[in-house]
């Protein structure tokens, strides 16, 4: 059986809503993905705090474990 463009139509409205639905945000887009890898960078390490503080913080936790 073939589909319609109607058919089609209809049910990828139907999925949307469901996202809507879902997601309580019916303007709901992504991030770019420039804008996605900025925002990760901001949860590593910055690059000011000097080297031999992430050997000791690396080396207090081990002693920990």
């Amino acid at each position: 059986m073939k589909t319609s463009r109607r058919q089609l139509e209809d049910a990828i409205e139907r999925l949307i809503d469901l996202l809507d639905d879902v997601d309580d945000d019916s303007d709901f887009e992504p991030d770019p993905i420039e804008k996605q890898h900025d925002q990760e960078a901001e949860l590593t390490w910055a690059s000011d705090v000097p080297p031999f503080y992430v050997v000791a913080e690396c080396a207090r936790r081990k002693a920990k474990a």
